[in-house]
């Protein structure tokens, strides 16, 4: 036999989804969050990586550019 479904009163459910958007709202910002901070230290590696680069080869920041923007 089936079991009889729960007669929860609209505010109940209304309440928990609210609580279940926030929770996941603040999942969504600290995911964001760490995603923009590890592209940042990406970026900086990546710098890092050119500028040593440059400065083994002994060419300039203006060298360079225009090799890049040929």
């Amino acid at each position: 036999m089936a079991r009889p479904k729960k007669n929860i009163p609209i505010e109940e459910k209304i309440q928990k989804a609210e609580q279940k958007v926030q929770s996941t709202k603040l999942e969504y910002e600290t995911a964001c969050s760490e995603l923009k901070a590890l592209l940042e230290e990406r970026n900086r590696i990546q710098a890092d990586i050119l500028l040593k680069a440059m400065a083994k080869k002994g060419k300039t920041f203006d060298e360079l550019l225009r090799f890049i923007e040929l």
